[in-house]
Order: C-alpha cells, then sequence, then structure tokens
C-alpha cells in the first residue's frame, strides 16, 4: 500500500503509531489479532522493519551498524550473513567498501539504500518505509521500486515519486 498526501497529513504519524510512539486518538491498531499497547509494542516491533524518511544514522561505519543490529535482543536470532550483505550491497550498486565509510559522510541517496539493505536484513514481514526512494535518481528509483514490488513481506510506503502510482501491484490510498 502506498499512501500519499499533502506534507502535514499525517502520513509519518502512521507509521509512528504503528511502531507505538504515539497512541491513536480513537480506535485500535491491531496485528495478527493481537492489539497494540505498552504491553505488545515489543512483539508489534520485531515484527516490522521501519525506514525513516530522514536517515540520521550515527557518525560510525556501516560495518559498526551491522555489528550493533546483531546484538539487539530482538534480532539475537539473525545470523549475520556477509554474503547477504555483499549480494545487496552488489545489488543497490554500492560496493564492499561502503561497509568501512562512515554513514554520515554518504549522499542521502546512499544513505538511503544502506536503509533498505538493514531492513532487508531484519527479514521482518512488514516494512513501514517512509519517502525510501526520495533521493535517488531516476534510474535507481526504478530499481528500488522494482526490487521493492518484487518482495513478498507487507509493505506500506509513503511516497510522493511517481513511479509507485504507475504499478498495477500497489494499492494508493490518497488523502
Amino acid at each position: 500500500i502506498i499512501f500519499s498526501a499533502a506534507s502535514g497529513k499525517g502520513k509519518t504519524t502512521l507509521f509512528r503509531t504503528l511502531l507505538g510512539f504515539q497512541t491513536p486518538d480513537k480506535g485500535k491498531i491491531l496485528l495478527n489479532g493481537t492489539e497494540l499497547n505498552a504491553g505488545s509494542v515489543k512483539d508489534f516491533r520485531s515484527n516490522m522493519a521501519y525506514l525513516s524518511q530522514d536517515i540520521d544514522l550515527p557518525r560510525i561505519k556501516f560495518t559498526e551498524i551491522l555489528d550493533e543490529l546483531y546484538c539487539y535482543e530482538l534480532n539475537k536470532h539473525l545470523i549475520r550473513d556477509n554474503s547477504e550483505i555483499n549480494l545487496l550491497l552488489d545489488k543497490f550498486q554500492l560496493g564492499e567498501e561502503y561497509l568501512h565509510k562512515k554513514i554520515a559522510e554518504l549522499s542521502g541517496g546512499e544513505r538511503q539504500r544502506i536503509g533498505l539493505i538493514l531492513c532487508i536484513l531484519l527479514h521482518r514481514p512488514v516494512w513501514l518505509l517512509d519517502e525510501p526512494t526520495s533521493a535517488l535518481d531516476d534510474d535507481m528509483k526504478k530499481q528500488i521500486s522494482e526490487y521493492i514490488l518484487t518482495r513478498k513481506e507487507t509493505i506500506l510506503i509513503i511516497s510522493h515519486d511517481k513511479q509507485w502510482f504507475e504499478s498495477d501491484k500497489l494499492r494508493v490510498e490518497r488523502w
């Protein structure tokens, strides 16, 4: 599902609410029959991979972020697969040298691709992608959007990029 609306209409707030950072004004959020509340928020988040519109990753190297990712209690079941990481770097036109680059020194488009790689590596059934292609050139937007559309996860996307609206694989929600 892709969500499109003018700025300030609540798209990012929707994602923040799904992640349990905000509470809904009314109604309730259910995932597999379980209501989102203080007691279930950890379980909700364990099912979701979130790519923020503003990729404000620390001033550390990508490999250090990966080390940290696999140390979190929520991710202890994951096995770091360097061949998968290298395959994804190659797929998104980022070489192995990006493992040793500081995230803060990368362009916006490079950070978006690194963020997407992190989402993929989490192997979560639900992805929340906030403007995942906004800093990419047209060719890379096309490549990334085509890749995302091949995935089997439940994917919610916030975007204004036209390539998403051309797909018959997405349901578009305009507010």
